[in-house]
């Protein structure tokens, strides 16, 4: 069920932020297995063994494009000095490896239409 909540940003313009129920890899399995007739065990084995692939590809430095999908990548944040929000005293952060995210064209408009 999809629930809007009013909230007011600081430019006092008021935004709109959609709260739904969250789903899980069990849902997804649950999904997959009901639409297909594979066992959950089956399907559970498949999407495991696809999301470990999938994590190497990145982590070795891959780009993984699943064309009007998702868009993973492996990318370099630099080190940067930070405060530290209780006492405005500065931080060094240390640079390091983040996932970058991209959503396909149709991905996007689907979510756009919904």
């Amino acid at each position: 069920m999809l629930r809007y909540k009013s909230m007011v940003m600081s430019n006092e313009r008021e935004v709109y932020i959609m709260s739904a129920e969250s789903k899980s890899k069990k849902d997804l399995v649950a999904d997959v297995s009901s639409s297909t007739g594979l066992s959950k065990a089956d399907v559970q084995k498949v999407i495991d063994q696809a999301f470990s692939i999938i994590v190497e590809w990145v982590k070795s430095g891959h780009i993984v494009n699943m064309v009007n999908f998702i868009k993973l990548s492996k990318k370099r944040r630099e080190a940067r000095v930070g405060r530290n929000p209780r006492d405005g005293s500065e931080l060094h952060i240390p640079a390091s490896w983040v996932v970058s995210f991209s959503a396909g064209k149709a991905f996007k408009d689907a979510v756009k239409e919904s």
